[in-house]
C-alpha cells in the first residue's frame, strides 16, 4: 500500500477494527473528558450513601448484639 492509503486496521488492537485515530478525539480524551450529560445524577450519590451507611450499622450490630446475647445467658445460668 502507498503513503496515500493506509489499511484501516492499521494500529487498531483487538478483533475490533474501529480505530480512535478516525475520529477527531482519541479514546482516551473521551473516557477522561467529563461530561455532565453522562453519568448518574447528583442525588444517587446520597442514595449509595444512605446504603452503605445502614450496611456499617449492621456489620457494628452484630457482634455487640451477639455480645450481649452471650452476656445475658450467661446471667441467666448464674441466677438458675
Amino acid at each position: 500500500m502507498g503513503r496515500d492509503q493506509t489499511d484501516p486496521g492499521e494500529g487498531c488492537s483487538g478483533a475490533s477494527r474501529r480505530c480512535s485515530s478516525a475520529s477527531p478525539t482519541s479514546h482516551r480524551q473521551r473516557v477522561h473528558d467529563p461530561d455532565p450529560t453522562v453519568g448518574p445524577p447528583e442525588w444517587l450519590h446520597l442514595v449509595v450513601l444512605w446504603g452503605l451507611w445502614n450496611a456499617f450499622k449492621f456489620v457494628l450490630n452484630g457482634p455487640v448484639s451477639l455480645f450481649r446475647l452471650v452476656r445475658a445467658v450467661m446471667r441467666e445460668q448464674m441466677m438458675a
